[in-house]
């Protein structure tokens, strides 16, 4: 660094002020580095020179002053001595010695005399040019100045003060001349010819260029000069043409300018063309050696939408005003090649080469670009090529050189519906101008798939094409072989194509935003099969049908389902008797497709011809009710859909009731966590006897057979018959209501009892619609009545109907009952309690006058489904003997008083064809009867009576006939159709009687022993008629205890199964001699012996023995097998 220029007091001045101010330059050094100046003043003695002085007087007065550059003199210092000579010189140095000096920092010796000021001072009239900086810069003429009142002074005791305009001379290699304003600039009154200057200061208005070096590169925007600090300047920098404002410290001296300027923005400058373009971002000039650096960002294709490439630019040079950059960057950007996607994209990892701009903004670039084409597969690494461009203010882009970078396996283009593998990869085209933009073509190969299509895989395709339009696919037509004969899935639907077209077409790659399948057209026909669902019919789960005219467009897939017939094919529906009886079916195969998953989502529908077929509660419950003609319905693993409108062809019983249905909507639903579901909404009529027609609707809840939705209001008068298909009770109501929660019932009605009506409070009475129980509320009758019922002799069932109390008797058979008591119907049924008159005409006997009827506590009458005793008993007292009782199971006579009506002639074993017990002969019975309880009768024999078993079965001309005992026999007694209950019956057959020999029957046994019961037959048994004894081989007995049976039943065959073993049984093969025997050790076998000529034939009798043959000579055994 240069040493400070010393200012004032100017070398050899008269100082007359005692306290004077010592002025110098500043240093220039960077702004981090701090300056201190140390200030000597010494008094020259005679005979010295001022540097002598310098070097050997004492010091009058010392500073070291840190940043600052003037030093005023004071008080606390030396005096300074009238008429003496002074000398005084500054020495600069860097706070932290960082910054070597010229001369070590020491400035010129100045020299002073001090002389006080005495008197008025010297007249301006001697005033000579005032120095500001020795040898470069004076203000001349200043009287002229005066004289034309361009310039004020102003006069204090000691120092004149000028204010104006004035002539500024600074001496260059040429000197200059500019006009200043002078700003009190003071100066002291004596010493004129040498003026002192004691402070002030001076501004240019308009600074002319100045013959300084650095001229070319500035353009100077203020000049002024402080007393102490010299003369600053401030610029703005020139560049290719253009002003860059900038901030700084400048201090210009005859040498040129000192110090630096700054200057930074976004931009402060932009230059360059459409291709490329330089942001200068920062610009340093530092002086006097004149060096302008800066820093900015060079852009290229700034044109490609809003991507941009930028390559730092951090060594920008200037030259005057041109300016020049060196490249050499990896920006890694990311190009798109076509406006609005990034599916193809032209990488930029390397910017290299020079940039450079003149004064009159003449380009000069030549730029190396190393990056690639690549394409961008969705969840795969781009595929594409490396790309070397070159970018020239002469040829603008030019392609140099491309190679295929794909990696291994081929990547695939998501394409929607499609997968398209990359094969070959080739570059055909890239061009890019800034007004068109880029302009790139692929050739390549492809390999498809179909994910949505059970992943189908298409023969490889060549010729393919990728441009800025788009992916352009040649035309595809397979069939056959060229198909895979697996099927794909589509919702549980099995679709195995036959045939697959695709038409030539160009994809909108780019203007895809991967919402759906993309713009697909494909043709096909191909076989379908449903879903194999448990809740699909046999008849339609896995069956197969033909899809015709089949297209993909966009996200749907449509094609028709050709019509087949699959009839009669019948879908039930749960448990209720419901079903489809389906006779073809056709329709429509819809798939849309579901992006997130790859796959098409089945939407289609079937055209069933079909009728429907009905259950419970329609009153024609099995048969086809409704014919559904084209029913569209969604056929999946279940079904879906309605079908209206449908009429069926028979009513609905509704509760007590039937309604006539007048349209209905059948409607089908179907999830798998709740399998098929199928319902009834209808309109509906309900026509009631002795009123009106009543309008509602219902929903039949058809797999379950329940309503869920039921509104009928019944406010007009009608009949309530009770039960409605066989009326017992007929109530004549005024108002009712049915609804979901059952028919309901409240207020006053009447029972119609003949001409006199009985009345009944109804309190919330609720019946249940489909079972018919009542199940809440109650209804009160104002008085008893009576009900007779008609009695089946066979069965003992009861046929009742209601009767005022005291009416006439009319059936026979028959019993009249009148209910005692408080009568009220429950939910538990309708019940009575206490005794009450009764009459019963059973066989030809009546019973009257002194017979009652004794109801239990609990005994309770049913309503539905038939009327009868729903629990309890009720006994009828003959003069306080039981006659016969009545229960759930019907009417039962008392055996012990009703033997004689109650007991057949003949027992049936099992039938009389077969055999039979005779229980009476001449109107007598032969069996003592007494009750068996639950409805039966115990017979036991009487003594001195014999009883006899008859078989028919054996002989139907004259029967045998046997004595039998009985043990515990017990039969329901009826004298048309007795049924054996319980017990036994044997009878002991005498030996040798010819009668129970069955061997002519076909069945080589004879018998022993007849029983009639339940026995042992396997692993079962039965009740039948059991026939015991020998078994007979060649006309001799081989088991002589009896253990051989046959069972018969009511058919007349006899059955057995025959495993006798441990016989040891000899028989003489040759008749009155031992010579020749067979001995017996076990036979097995089966018979089936038919008894009857109806009996199903012919007698079957297979046996296997296991025997030793023996043939003896006379002295014993000659020989044995």
């Amino acid at each position: 660094a240069q040493p400070p220029l010393l200012f004032t007091p100017a070398d050899g001045a008269l100082v007359g002020q005692a306290y004077p101010i010592f002025s110098w330059t500043p240093v220039t050094a960077p702004a981090t580095v701090p300056i201190v100046y140390d200030v000597l003043l010494v008094e020259v003695l005679p005979g010295q020179t001022p540097l002598q002085a310098l070097q050997a007087n004492r010091a009058h007065a010392t500073a070291s002053l840190t940043g600052q550059t003037s030093f005023t003199y004071t008080p606390d210092l030396l005096p300074l001595r009238e008429g003496a000579r002074y000398a005084w010189q500054v020495t600069a140095r860097a706070a932290d010695d960082s910054l070597p000096f010229t001369n070590d920092g020491r400035s010129e010796v100045y020299t002073f005399i001090y002389t006080p000021i005495d008197g008025p001072g010297e007249s301006l009239a001697s005033l000579g040019a005032i120095v500001l900086e020795p040898g470069f810069a004076r203000l001349g003429d200043l009287s002229r100045f005066l004289e034309f009142g361009d310039v004020t002074v102003t006069e204090t005791a000691t120092s004149y003060v000028f204010n104006g305009e004035a002539m500024l001379e600074l001496t260059f290699e040429a000197p200059t001349r500019l006009s200043v304003e002078l700003i009190d600039l003071e100066i002291q009154k004596t010493g004129l010819g040498t003026p002192v200057v004691l402070g002030g200061a001076l501004e240019a208005g308009d600074v002319p260029a100045l013959p300084v070096p650095e001229a070319g590169s500035l353009r100077l925007t203020g000049l002024g000069w402080r007393f102490g600090e010299g003369f600053t300047a401030s610029a703005d920098l020139r560049l290719a043409g253009e002003t860059v404002r900038a901030r700084g410290d400048l201090r210009l001296t005859r040498s040129g300018l000192f110090g630096t300027l700054e200057a930074e923005g976004r931009p402060l400058a932009t230059l360059g063309d459409d291709l490329v373009r330089l942001e200068v971002t920062r610009l340093q000039a530092s002086f006097p050696d004149g060096l302008i650096t800066g820093a900015g960002t060079v852009h290229t294709f700034h044109g490609a939408g809003e991507a941009t490439v930028r390559c730092p630019a951090p060594t920008l040079t200037l030259s005057g005003e041109a300016a020049t950059v060196g490249l050499d960057c990896e920006p890694e950007a990311v190009l798109p090649l076509v406006d609005g996607s990034d599916r193809l994209t032209f990488g930029v990892d390397r910017l290299s080469g020079t940039f450079s701009i003149d004064a009159d903004q003449t380009l000069g670039y030549d730029l190396t670009v190393r990056g690639g084409v690549h394409l961008h597969p969705a969840n795969a690494p781009a595929c594409g090529l490396d790309a070397t461009a070159a970018l020239s203010d002469a040829a603008g882009f030019s392609l140099v050189r491309a190679a295929p970078d794909c990696p291994r396996p081929d990547p695939e283009l998501d394409l929607g519906l499609v997968r398209l593998g990359i094969e070959n990869l080739r570059l055909e085209t890239l061009t890019y101008t800034p007004a068109a933009g880029w302009d790139v073509a692929l050739a390549l190969d492809a390999a498809l798939r179909i994910p949505a299509f059970g992943d189908l895989r298409l023969p490889r395709l060549s010729g393919l094409r990728l441009g800025t339009d788009g992916l352009t696919l040649p035309a595809l037509d397979l069939s056959g072989a060229q198909l895979p004969g697996t099927p794909f899935d589509v919702d549980g639907f099995g679709v195995r194509l036959t045939q697959l077209r695709l038409n030539g077409f160009t994809f909108p790659f780019f203007d895809v935003d991967r919402i759906g399948p993309g713009p697909w057209d494909l043709g096909f026909e191909a076989e379908v099969t449903l879903p194999d669902s448990p809740d699909l019919p046999a008849c339609l789960a896995n069956a197969s049908f033909r899809l015709i005219g089949g297209r993909v467009e966009g996200a749907a897939m449509q094609a028709d389902i050709e019509a087949q017939d699959v009839g009669p094919c019948r879908w039930a529906f749960g448990e209720s008797g419901y079903a489809l009886v389906i006779r073809s079916v056709a329709g429509r195969f819809n798939g849309v497709y579901l992006e997130e998953r790859d796959v098409f989502e089945h939407d289609g529908y079937v055209a069933l011809q079909a009728a429907l077929e009905v259950g419970e509660p329609f009153t024609c419950a099995g048969t086809e009710a409704a014919d559904l003609g084209g029913a569209d319905l969604a056929v999946e693993y279940g079904l879906n859909g309605t079908v209206a409108p449908v009429v069926p062809s028979c009513p609905v019983r509704l509760g007590p009731f039937e309604v006539a249905v007048e349209r209905s909507t059948l409607r089908f639903e179907y999830a798998r966590a709740l399998g098929q579901r199928a319902y009834l909404d209808a309109d509906a009529v309900l026509s009631l006897p002795d009123g009106p027609p009543v309008r509602g609707t219902f929903t039949l809840d058809l797999v379950t057979g329940e309503f869920l939705n039921v509104h009928f209001r019944l406010d007009e008068p009608f009949d309530w018959a009770v039960p409605a298909d066989d009326p017992v009770l007929t109530f004549r109501l005024e108002r009712a209501e049915l609804s979901a929660d059952g028919f309901l019932v409240d207020g006053r009605q009447t029972l119609r009892l003949g001409p006199d009506p009985l009345g009944v409070t109804f309190d919330n009475l609720r019946i249940d619609l489909e079972t018919q129980r009542i199940l809440g509320g109650r209804a009160l009758f104002d008085q008893p009545f009576a009900l007779e019922a008609g009695i089946d002799p066979a069965t003992g069932a009861l046929d009742f109907r209601a009767l005022a109390t005291g009416s006439e008797r009319t059936l026979d058979p028959g019993v009249y009952l009148e209910l005692g008591g408080t009568v009220v119907l429950y939910s538990t049924g309708l019940h009575t309690i206490r005794r009450a008159a009764t009459a019963l005409a059973y066989d030809g006997e009546t019973y009257a006058g002194d017979v009652a009827v004794d109801f239990t506590e609990d005994f309770a009458f049913r309503l539905y489904p038939r009327f009868g005793v729903r629990r309890g008993r009720a006994d009828l007292l003959w003069d306080e003997a039981r006659l016969a009782y009545i229960d759930e199971t019907g009417f039962h006579p008392d055996p012990a008083i009703l033997a004689d009506v109650l007991v057949p002639d003949r027992l049936p074993l099992p039938t009389e064809a077969i055999a039979y017990l005779t229980l009476r002969e001449n109107d007598r019975l032969l069996v003592d009867v007494t009750d068996g309880g639950d409805g039966t009768v115990r017979l036991a024999t009487r003594p001195d009576t014999p009883l006899e078993i008859v078989l028919p079965a054996l002989d139907p001309v004259d029967p045998p006939r046997l004595p039998v005992a009985l043990n515990d026999v017990r039969i329901r007694a009826n004298p048309s159709n007795p049924e054996w209950v319980s017990g036994t019956l044997t009878a002991t057959v005498p030996a040798d009687d010819p009668a129970f020999d069955l061997t002519d029957e076909g069945a080589p046994l004879r018998l022993t022993e007849i029983l009639f019961g339940a026995g042992q037959v396997g692993d079962q048994t039965l009740a039948a008629l059991f026939l015991k004894g020998d078994l007979l081989l060649f006309g001799e007995a081989v088991d002589r205890q009896g253990e051989a049976a046959l069972y018969v039943q009511s058919d007349g065959v006899a059955r057995g199964v025959f495993d006798l073993t441990g016989l040891d049984a000899p028989i003489q093969l040759v008749p009155g001699s031992d010579r020749v025997t067979l001995t017996v050790e076990q036979v097995q076998g089966t018979a089936d012996v038919p008894l009857l000529p109806t009996a199903p034939g012919p007698a079957t009798f297979a046996l296997t023995a296991d025997a030793r043959l023996a043939v003896n000579g006379a002295s014993g055994p000659a020989a044995a097998e």
